[in-house]
């Protein structure tokens, strides 16, 4: 995903590999008749069967983090312990006749807020009927809960087969004719609007007051009524995902549909079977599964089988990012989706670094630098916190801000960034808007003046991805290409000159960029085959090429063929590679290589003890690695406590994080660090200059990870 100046965003996800998205194609494209529809299926990476210690059907899945993924279905619930499936919480439904038999249907809620919905079975022979039940898994001390709790719901005989929630105070929940409401106090019947024989099956949402309900009727919910939606095509769905309120898809019989805002279209999926889930990263990248393993996906414009190694029928799905996929199904089968490497371009289509959503819903983006920071949020608007002497944080002022600040007029961002003097965004229409300070061109408007507010860089479209330096800007185009503006005395726009850019140029050389860093005067991206390269300074070595030198043109990284995220520091470059380990190169003096020295490396060095990295940061003299168990590590200079351990001592190798558990991404700037966690949560620590810990103060450091307050 898109890495900042200083630090890399490990887009809202565990890692950031993304899919094939394409240019002007057909809503209904006619499988392999283009080149976009023929690299539907050419998804970086396989599915391998993960023993569920369990042969029961299992009819659902949800996760608020890797080690907070719960299945359920008929008598099982288990939890993935981040390694493993085992025992979950134990769970026990009563009626009016006390303890009974019961079957598990659905799980789900929202952070830690989590549920679970099922129905009594009635003794073998009996003419009574089942109740539906609902239990809660307390929440009253360590993860993961040992016990379940009974929940007060007046369901009759309705069985509640699926969750979503926007919040902890705002989870619904539908089945058979009826849809539920969580307030954060009580579960509430909302269902006016909906008729008989609607048997729901699934829910999604955009918020509180956005919502689809999908069974044998399509409805779409404002929070207190139900409209049904005419649809044609399939007279049945099992499932609903979006990525914005105008991109919703529908699956049920082989076709699937996609409303746009207006009205649905219905998109073959090249598979004649049912489809009974959907969940998708980002708009080019959408998945779904169901009779017989069956498993598609959505690159931006055609679906293309992948094989699941699944023989039974799949019928759950839930993802952290587009390398980290989960689906369910019958007779115990579990099988996980994880990226190898890339697939090399065909045609007008490419690889995407755009924004991902979390799997409950949200979509955050931090990107970190200097002493400010970035996160773009869920329903595409932005808010920075920390430094804004040059006007980073475009609020219209040059006040230091300690908790999140709206950036002033940008709506549809799909894309932040934010280096020591400006920032910038991309948006859903693939264009660029910059602010901050614009005396080099890093603005992109053709003009060397400050600019208060967004303004639109000028010569950028389908821009996916952006990236910030100290004083030059780049984007990742639809195309593969990278473009870059701005500052340019060590080559860091990549054109083959040193003359300052204030429009974009093309960078010279390859032309198909996956993602692209910024560091204050060097920039790297991931190509699609995996490869590494850099260009600008490279006097400590942080090109990567086994040199020490400057270069105005991209130099390939030796040794790297499987990256997966990039981050460009101040004199130093990481990357997380698919086999799990951490390689990092350039400047040394403070142990931000983590080999264990303090010597410069001008070619990558593998990262002591990293086996398991998903993400990485690498921050002005730290980095950090996100961790597949959702843990983090970090090593290098820690006199303002960027390292997380409650201490400033520095270190060599990496050591773990103080209290970052289920995180999702890791983010490193100026002194400070950051995580995110799937609920959406952000913990910050390090050095509180200027507030960029976002706890509502500015001075001192905080040695250990705190909750950024108001996001």
């Amino acid at each position: 995903m898109k890495q900042s100046k200083l630090a890399p965003v490990v887009c809202a996800c565990l890692a950031s590999f993304a899919l094939a998205h394409c240019g002007d194609d057909a809503d209904v494209p006619t499988p392999g008749g283009n080149n976009c529809a023929a690299l539907a299926s050419m998804v970086p990476g396989s599915w391998r069967v993960v023993p569920s210690g369990t042969t029961d059907s299992i009819l659902s899945l949800w996760a608020s983090a890797p080690d907070r993924m719960y299945l359920v279905g008929e008598q099982s619930i288990r939890r993935y312990s981040g390694t493993a499936w085992v025992d979950g919480p134990a769970v026990e439904f009563a009626d009016e006749m006390g303890a009974r038999s019961f079957r598990l249907v659905s799980v789900g809620g929202f952070g830690d807020t989590v549920f679970g919905g099922g129905v009594t079975v009635p003794p073998a022979g009996s003419a009574e009927a089942g109740f539906g039940q609902l239990v809660r898994f307390p929440v009253t001390g360590a993860m993961p809960p040992s016990a379940s709790a009974p929940v007060m719901a007046m369901l009759g005989g309705t069985e509640l087969r699926m969750f979503w929630g926007s919040s902890a105070t705002d989870i619904w929940a539908v089945g058979a004719d009826q849809a539920w409401h969580y307030d954060g106090m009580r579960w509430a019947n909302t269902s006016m609007g909906i008729a008989p024989g609607s048997d729901l099956q699934a829910i999604y949402g955009f918020g509180a007051r956005d919502l689809w309900a999908v069974g044998a009727k399509v409805y779409r919910g404002n929070g207190t009524t139900w409209t049904e939606q005419p649809v044609g095509g399939s007279t049945y769905y099992y499932g609903v995902w979006g990525s914005a309120a105008n991109d919703v898809w529908l699956v049920g019989t082989s076709a699937a549909q996609r409303w746009n805002g207006t009205a649905f279209t219905r998109v073959l999926t090249g598979t004649t079977g049912t489809l009974r889930a959907v969940w998708g990263s980002s708009a080019t990248d959408v998945w779904a599964v169901g009779a017989g393993g069956t498993a598609v996906h959505w690159n931006g414009a055609a679906w293309g089988a992948v094989p699941s190694m699944a023989t039974r029928d799949l019928r759950a799905i839930w993802g952290f990012s587009a390398n980290n996929i989960w689906a369910v199904g019958d007779n115990g089968t579990v099988v996980n989706y994880t990226a190898t490497s890339a697939p090399r371009p065909a045609g007008n289509c490419n690889q995407n670094t755009g924004m991902t959503n979390f799997g409950d819903g949200m979509g955050l983006r931090l990107a970190a630098t200097s002493q400010t920071i970035c996160a773009r949020r869920g329903n595409g608007t932005a808010a920075c916190w920390g430094a804004n002497n040059n006007g980073m944080i475009a609020d219209g002022t040059r006040e230091t801000r300690s908790t999140p600040t709206n950036i002033m007029g940008l709506t549809d961002v799909v894309d932040v960034a934010v280096g020591r003097f400006h920032g910038c965004a991309v948006k859903a229409d693939g264009t660029a808007w910059c602010w901050g300070v614009g005396r080099s061109g890093q603005i992109g408007n053709g003009m060397m003046v400050d600019q208060a507010t967004p303004v639109q860089v000028q010569g950028v479209s389908e821009a996916l991805s952006v990236a910030v330096g100290d004083a030059h800007s780049c984007v990742v185009r639809r195309n593969g290409s990278a473009s870059c503006w701005g500052a340019n005395a060590d080559g860091q726009v990549g054109d083959g000159t040193n003359s300052n850019r204030s429009f974009a140029v093309t960078v010279s050389g390859p032309t198909d960029f996956l993602q692209i860093d910024a560091g204050p005067n060097h920039t790297c991206g991931i190509r699609s085959n995996g490869g590494v390269a850099c260009w600008g300074r490279g006097t400590q070595g942080q090109l990567g090429n086994g040199m020490r030198m400057t270069s105005a043109t991209p130099v390939e990284a030796t040794g790297i063929a499987d990256a997966l995220a990039i981050s460009t520091g101040l004199g130093h470059t990481c990357v997380a590679r698919n086999s799990g380990a951490v390689f990092c190169w350039g400047a040394n003096a403070d142990g931000q290589l983590g080999d264990g020295t303090m010597m410069d490396r001008p070619s990558p060095t593998a990262v002591a003890g990293i086996t398991t990295a998903l993400g990485v940061g690498a921050g002005e003299k730290h980095s950090c690695v996100l961790l597949r168990s959702g843990a983090a590590q970090c090593w290098g200079n820690n006199a303002t406590g960027q390292l997380g351990t409650g201490t400033t001592a520095n270190s060599l190798a990496p050591v773990a994080v103080t209290g970052v558990d289920r995180a999702i991404a890791i983010v490193t700037g100026f002194g400070f660090s950051c995580a995110l966690r799937g609920s959406g949560e952000v913990l910050c620590w390090g050095s509180n200059m200027n507030g960029q810990l976002g706890r509502g103060n500015v001075g001192g450091n905080g040695e250990t990870p705190a909750r950024v307050t108001g996001l």
